[in-house]
């Protein structure tokens, strides 16, 4: 068995602590003010705590990276778990890591998250050492930690500012930047980081799935409660940033737009041809909500090659007649008779959505997809549909966001605002800025509603966005993993139809004729969960769970699962992406004018 030397371990602490006192008599002895600043503050221990932190991470990172890159090429596909093995890297990654979080806590009491996070961090990696689960996991962890070089760097640049009578004015601004790209490399790398993880976890053989049940709910436990301390550590981070550029005065770039001067640019690309043509986001961004629909279809339900191919056309069916049926409820629910009558073809052949009529469609070309026998399992077929639900939604509500065709309630009618800038709930969770659309006529919701032109409205559509990336990541995949497909689906679509409704009273677009409190998107929401429950009933009544094979049978490049996903990328960009003439329009009007009079 591979084990962390103990030699080692003795030698670089005692290493470790004749640096710090040789980084205290350089301190010292080149910058005495600062350093009897650090004194008088009890702040010493914490910043060479820091600075022995910095150091480890950029001596011991590249390591790391290199050993996680080797543990990744000893992972076989469709293999058992490789067997418990650290090369040199790997050594110096954990020995270095567990060295620097041992000594640091005594020097980082100061700051009990610090505590918790070598604490936790500890827990983690005498967990990993004691259980031998695959180095894989932590390797890929600990790459990622050289993300807290700059933010080891800007504590010290704090301290060195907070010791100064009067600070210079570019060494506040270079604080502010390097704020801002600590809050932002970190997100990234370890929001990548964790994301990896929970893969190898949940699919490759160097996760966990051969081990007991309880051991596995320990590691995932451990890896949310890292994730949490990541998610608190950028959402503090964010506030500090979001509190200061509040509190400095508007710049000339913020101030609003006079309507009566030029109009703001627009995010919506402008080809000028005649008629004009209009390429707007939200066509791509639901382009790649149907490639991940696609995606994890053909990664979920096909069992054979021969099945993917089968599988696709039932796809291309299903998508197209969901694409119709929402077209339909859109022109049934939003548009009405009077406006068909006035402009029948203005009216049928433009980019309108209603979401429940595309679930119908789903529907409707799924069953036609399986009697002309393209789908060997319809469960199963239903079932991945319903998981890639979620990650659809991810996109289409980032999509509805930059179209401005759903949109939050006013800021200023959320009630207790005036107290809290964020009174809402789930606006507290997922503290997005206010959207504010200030084009006329680019966005839905200053098209339909001119007044909220400029207003601050709540973020809900990023907001949704998040929730349901979330309910994809942390319950439709584990569900997958671990139970049956069939269940995974049922409980998706019942969490969906939960996170529907929970936002349903923070939206202000049209959403269908209202009865008491819930619209009609409400009302459906609340049929789907019905639906979805019913069916939860039924797989736990049938007491058969096959968790999914997740296409091990072939290869994402040469499978057909990519170019399917770029025939739906190309389709949902075509049919929500390209306008004529003006924005929501197929077809241009010659008298505009009476258009919007009408």
């Amino acid at each position: 068995m591979e084990q962390i030397d103990s030699n080692a371990l003795i030698l670089l602490s005692t290493v470790y602590y004749f640096v710090e006192r040789g980084l205290r008599v350089i301190l010292r002895s080149s910058h005495e003010a600062f350093y009897a600043s650090l004194r008088a503050s009890r702040k010493d221990m914490v910043f060479f705590g820091i600075s022995m932190g910095l150091l480890i991470s950029l001596a011991s990172t590249p390591s790391c990276v290199r050993g996680a890159w080797n543990a990744w090429n000893a992972v076989l596909p469709g293999r058992d778990e490789p067997p418990w093995f650290l090369d040199d890297d790997a050594k110096i990654c954990v020995t270095a890591r567990a060295i620097l979080w041992v000594s640091e806590l005594n020097r980082l009491d100061l700051y009990p998250l610090y505590i918790v996070h070598h604490t936790g961090s500890i827990i983690s990696l005498l967990s990993f050492l004691y259980f031998k689960w695959p180095a894989l996991l932590f390797l890929v962890i600990f790459s990622t930690l050289g993300s807290e070089v700059p933010g080891d760097l800007l504590w010290m640049l704090s301290s060195y500012i907070d010791s100064m009578e009067s600070a210079p004015r570019a060494l506040l601004d270079f604080k502010r930047r390097l704020n801002m790209f600590n809050v932002a490399q970190y997100a990234v790398i370890r929001g990548a980081g964790i994301i990896l993880v929970a893969w190898i976890l949940a699919f490759s053989p160097a996760g966990l799935r051969t081990r007991p049940i309880l051991m596995q709910l320990h590691a995932y436990t451990l890896l949310s409660l890292y994730a949490a301390f990541c998610a608190a550590y950028v959402f503090r981070q964010y506030c500090s940033i979001r509190d200061r550029l509040r509190s400095r005065p508007p710049s000339p770039s913020h101030i609003p737009v006079e309507l009566d001067g030029p109009l703001p640019r627009s995010m919506h690309l402008r080809i000028p041809t005649k008629p004009a043509i209009i390429v707007v986001p939200y066509g791509g961004l639901m382009g790649f909500g149907f490639a991940a629909l696609v995606f994890t279809c053909l990664t979920i339900a096909p069992s054979s090659p021969k099945d993917s191919v089968l599988l696709s056309y039932a796809l291309a069916i299903t998508i197209s007649t969901a694409i119709v049926f929402a077209r339909i409820f859109s022109l049934v629910m939003e548009d009405g008779i009077a406006q068909l009558v006035a402009q029948p073809l203005r009216t049928i052949f433009r980019p309108g959505f209603w979401l429940h009529g595309g679930v119908f469609g789903a529907t409707v070309g799924g069953i036609v997809s399986q009697r002309v026998g393209y789908v060997p399992d319809f469960s199963v077929f239903a079932a991945s549909l319903a998981i890639g639900f979620p990650l659809y939604e991810t996109f289409s509500r980032i999509g509805c966001h930059t179209y401005g065709c759903c949109y939050g309630c006013p800021v200023e009618s959320i009630p207790g605002v005036a107290s809290s800038h964020r009174s809402h709930l789930l606006w507290r969770l997922f503290p997005y800025t206010a959207v504010t659309y200030n084009h006329p006529t680019d966005y839905a919701v200053t098209r339909t509603e001119p007044k909220l032109l400029r207003q601050p409205l709540l973020p809900i559509q990023l907001i949704s966005a998040t929730l349901f990336f979330l309910l994809f990541a942390c319950v439709s995949l584990p569900l997958t993993a671990y139970t049956s497909p069939q269940l995974a689906g049922a409980v998706t679509l019942a969490c969906h139809a939960a996170i529907r409704l929970a936002t349903e009273t923070c939206r202000a677009d049209y959403r269908g004729e209202t009865k008491g409190p819930i619209t009609t998107t409400g009302r459906m929401a609340i049929g789907q969960a019905a639906i979805a429950l019913a069916a939860i009933v039924h797989v736990l009544l049938q007491n058969s769970f096959h968790p999914s094979p997740f296409a091990i049978w072939s290869n994402v490049l040469d499978d057909g699962r990519l170019p399917a996903s770029a025939m739906a990328v190309l389709a949902g960009t075509v049919v929500y992406g390209i306008h004529i003439e003006e924005i929501g329009t197929w077809i241009p009007e010659n008298d505009v004018v009476a258009e919007k009079a009408h």
